[in-house]
């Protein structure tokens, strides 16, 4: 988002970076200050598991839901297959 004397940016849920530029005792000034997320990026965060899609399956599977094994398995093969081609 962009301001009159400012603009903000934010990265993959991860980083919010804060600009701001205008008069300070006279003189020009700018001050950027960066927040970052504490998590680290493994799998098993939740940032990780809303960003890859994950954290339906997982409520699906808390709640005692079937599995549906057939995806993981045509996954799989997908995966073996070009592995083999490389």
């Amino acid at each position: 988002m962009t301001f009159a004397n400012a603009y903000i940016h934010t990265e993959n849920l991860s980083e919010l970076r804060i600009h701001v530029s205008g008069k300070e005792n006279g003189e020009l000034s700018e001050k950027e200050t960066v927040l970052r997320t504490s998590e680290y990026p493994g799998s098993g965060i939740r940032r990780d598991l809303v960003l890859r899609g994950f954290w339906g399956e997982l409520e699906h599977f808390l709640r005692g839901g079937e599995i549906d094994r057939s995806e993981n398995k045509e996954v799989t093969e997908m995966i073996e297959e070009v592995l083999s081609a490389l």
